[in-house]
């Protein structure tokens, strides 16, 4: 039995509604990266994608480092409106060049 405390922002840590509250409240930044019109991404088959998730984790895929600055730019916009930040310590880039 552990002591009570009060939660006043976020989700409980391990708790069973946490993955899936998150997710609710961070649609929005995948719906803004994955918009057809943005067309920033790469193909995977016929789909034009640059984002995945799992978790808190993100992954941006871009065909250039324009193309990534900008999803970059747009990802910085709508977390610092949710009030969110990248962990600068966490942050990993990886280039790969395909002919």
């Amino acid at each position: 039995m552990s002591h009570f405390y009060e939660l006043k922002a976020g989700v409980r840590q391990g708790g069973v509604l946490s993955p899936i509250l998150f997710s609710i409240y961070i649609d929005g930044l995948v719906s803004l990266v994955y918009r057809p019109k943005t067309h920033i991404g790469c193909k995977i088959g016929a789909i034009c994608t640059g984002i995945f998730m799992y978790a808190d984790d993100i992954i941006l895929l871009a065909p250039s480092i324009q193309a990534l600055q900008s999803l970059s730019n747009l990802c910085e916009f709508k977390l610092d409106f949710m009030r969110m930040a990248v962990n600068a310590q966490n942050l990993i880039c990886l280039f790969a060049l395909w002919t």
